[in-house]
């Protein structure tokens, strides 16, 4: 079993494809482990 795990996308759709099509397409289980929103600046 092939376990993809990413994090820290901050809601960036480009990151989350890139690393999809690099690496998580051939996954057969993705974790993604926080910070998956953009809460606006600070």
């Amino acid at each position: 079993m092939r376990i993809g795990v990413i994090s820290d996308t901050h809601g960036s759709v480009t990151a989350w494809r890139k690393a999809y099509d690099q690496v998580l397409r051939s996954a057969d289980l993705i974790v993604h482990a926080g910070d998956l929103l953009y809460h606006g600046p600070r």
